[in-house]
């Protein structure tokens, strides 16, 4: 699965975007059969688990089998 991750730490992209009001905010493309899903994240926590779920999936699929 392909993704792509956008970070706007200073909150500048358009508050339809955003929300009102602004806040920081991660944005995470898949490619899911030939389009593009987003997810938006505002929370830290909610990134914290994001990130851990990525790490975990991609350090599995990296590792050689035992």
């Amino acid at each position: 699965m392909l993704s792509s991750w956008i970070v706007d730490y200073l909150a500048i992209a358009s508050r339809n975007y955003l929300g009102n009001p602004k806040v920081p905010s991660v944005f995470v493309y898949q490619l899911i059969n030939g389009e593009y899903q987003v997810q938006q994240i505002r929370s830290p926590i909610a990134l914290s688990h994001r990130l851990s779920q990525n790490w975990r999936s991609q350090s599995s699929k990296s590792l050689p089998p035992a």
